[in-house]
């Protein structure tokens, strides 16, 4: 909900969630041949499932 203060700033925080990503492991992963730890390969994956349940949760 954009029409309250809290809606606005959770929706920025979102924004900024996403935009880190892109710049911390997809552009790098894509330049250049990384090699990650079974644990940071695990952590990432969590973080994008968490990332596209708020894109795929039902708006209240």
């Amino acid at each position: 909900d954009t029409s309250t203060t809290s809606g606005r700033d959770y929706r920025r925080g979102i924004h900024s969630l996403f935009e880190g990503i892109m710049a911390a492991y997809r552009n790098p992963a894509a330049h250049a041949n990384l090699q990650y730890e079974k644990r940071e390969a695990m952590e990432q994956i969590m973080l994008a499932s968490q990332l596209m349940y708020v894109l795929e949760k039902p708006q209240l």
